[in-house]
């Protein structure tokens, strides 16, 4: 490989130590796809190292209809931004979570995925529209100290979901700007 094809110029294995440092990942599928474009030390493996690398997904999981979780996305926290369509019509994907560096979810950046269930860690600001026609999804649990700002009240379609968020900022939630028209959603995180 050359030098654009392995930017970190290394083709080392990491030592049992390094190995510590591996993401395990629940989803294989998921694996296969991160290792295929951020792998710097070709080990068919991802360190918590090379996700701290990783600055933006693109577009690289639209259309997957393979993976079925992403909880270890929560490893990925130099992503900063879940641009639009990041996640789109992946229709066997079921639980993600999402870093509080993720200040901003993009428009539809879920649309047509099967989630049931998102966690979103302390610090994501704004979700614009992000879960359009996600119509399993029953659970959100919100992290976030400080309501995100939501594109609108039906930033999720449906009727059948719950969202739970810190105890110390339910009320925070239940009288935040749109996020009051889901007030009768809103509990406290068990």
């Amino acid at each position: 490989l050359g030098e654009l094809d392995n930017p970190s110029g290394s083709s080392t294995v990491p030592t049992t130590t390094d190995n510590s440092e591996i993401i395990e990942f629940k989803d294989k599928n998921v694996e296969g796809v991160l290792v295929q474009y951020f792998d710097r030390n070709l080990d068919y493996k991802l360190s918590k190292a090379e996700a701290l690398a990783v600055y933006d997904l693109g577009r690289i999981f639209q259309g997957n209809d393979y993976i079925t979780s992403f909880d270890e996305l929560r490893y990925f926290t130099r992503l900063t931004n879940l641009r639009e369509k990041t996640f789109y019509q992946n229709k066997n994907l079921k639980s993600i979570t999402i870093p509080g560096s993720v200040e901003v979810i993009g428009r539809l950046a879920f649309e047509q995925t099967g989630l049931e269930e998102v966690t979103i860690l302390d610090g994501v600001k704004e979700i614009q529209y992000a879960f359009t026609n996600c119509s399993k999804l029953k659970k959100f649990v919100f992290y976030c100290k400080t309501p995100p700002i939501i594109s609108d009240s039906y930033f999720i379609f449906g009727d059948d979901y719950e969202i739970y968020v810190p105890a110390e900022s339910l009320d925070a939630y239940k009288k935040a700007d749109k996020w009051s028209d889901l007030a009768d959603k809103i509990k406290v995180i068990e």
